[in-house]
């Protein structure tokens, strides 16, 4: 009798270990989540708001809180370059676009990767935008991968019609955040 308890407790005791390298293991646990953000920052480098990008199992929540922006619809998107040099922001490049889609989440052969909705600006100046997207994806190894080696999010002055190549006739870029690791807070170059 003895001997079957030690037995019993030999093969606990091997089954709780065999369970606890297999919970251990990298191949079977899920990515770790990752974020990215950075401040908005106008011409003059001051900041106007912040962006944040994090991931949520196969979608990304990208959220926007902008201050002292001219009231109305604001065309916003994810720019392919690490840049955000003054004052027009051309460094930016063009919208993340991966795939080779046409601009606007309206157009038949869009959208890019990185359209946004519009942010809507309140009369009191202040606005915020949060939109979860499958398009992007902030893991490494996919070709949506979008992360702080590869852009920006740009703000413009007009509203983006959705529809139209290459930016949705949303006029000049007026802001632009630098997305890093959601820690490190990376400013305007």
């Amino acid at each position: 009798m003895a001997a079957s308890a030690l037995e019993a407790s030999a093969k606990t005791t091997v089954a709780l270990l065999l369970a606890a390298c297999t919970a251990a293991s990298p191949v079977n646990r899920p990515p770790e989540p990752r974020a990215l953000g950075g401040d908005l920052r106008d011409a003059s480098r001051r900041v106007v708001g912040r962006v944040d990008l994090i991931e949520r199992g196969e979608s990304t929540l990208i959220r926007v809180r902008v201050e002292g922006i001219s009231p109305g619809e604001h065309g916003i998107h994810l720019h392919s370059q690490p840049r955000c040099d003054p004052p027009d922001f051309a460094t930016a490049g063009d919208h993340f676009n991966p795939l080779g889609n046409r601009h606007g989440m309206l157009n038949e052969a869009g959208p890019h990767a990185g359209d946004l909705p519009n942010i809507v600006v309140r009369p009191d100046s202040t606005g915020t935008l949060n939109f979860t997207t499958a398009r992007i994806s902030l893991q490494p190894d996919r070709l949506s991968s979008f992360d702080a080696a590869r852009g920006s999010l740009v703000l413009h002055a007009g509203r983006d019609d959705q529809r139209t190549d290459p930016s949705g006739q949303s006029g000049a870029r007026i802001a632009c955040a630098l997305l890093g690791a959601a820690d490190g807070r990376r400013t305007a170059r």
